[in-house]
């Protein structure tokens, strides 16, 4: 029986989460960058990266750092910080407004979707567990309707 070598949980999350490339993974870590790609391949890291990119929890991280780089850029020739010009202004507007929308845009028919699928994953593991939580499930859809509207 093979063991998993001890530094690969790391590399998936630096591949995946962070986006980090083999070679940057390489540098950090010290594991060949063949290796890297074997596991990219048989796990499918890449296509684990593409959706964590789109979890909103991903994407409100890029926007925050978006707002750090029109914060950081703004320096006169000097290099000392300036007040912020009008188009840097509206852009952290923008991305202010984008950050709310991606919060607050969780349909309650999405959130059910998620539940269930977990439910109907748990009934295959503990079955008594998954039809205790079918009537938190349903009252939390009910309380979570009731906040959205």
């Amino acid at each position: 029986m093979s063991r998993e070598h001890p530094k690969k949980p790391q590399a998936k999350k630096l591949f995946v989460e962070n986006g980090y490339t083999g070679k940057e993974i390489h540098d950090l870590l010290g594991i060949s960058e063949k290796g890297i790609s074997k596991w990219r391949t048989d796990e499918n890291w890449d296509e684990e990266r593409a959706m964590y990119a789109t979890t909103p929890e991903a994407i409100i991280q890029y926007l925050f750092s978006e707002i750090n780089l029109i914060k950081d850029s703004a320096k006169d020739e000097t290099g000392k910080r300036r007040a912020l010009d009008t188009k840097e202004i509206n852009a952290l507007s923008v991305i202010s407004t984008s950050i709310q929308k991606v919060r607050g845009n969780v349909s309650p028919q999405i959130v059910m979707q998620v539940l269930n699928g977990f439910n109907i994953y748990l009934q295959s593991v503990d079955l008594e567990l998954a039809k205790k939580l079918t009537d938190y499930i349903a009252e939390y859809y009910n309380n979570y309707k009731s906040d959205k509207i």
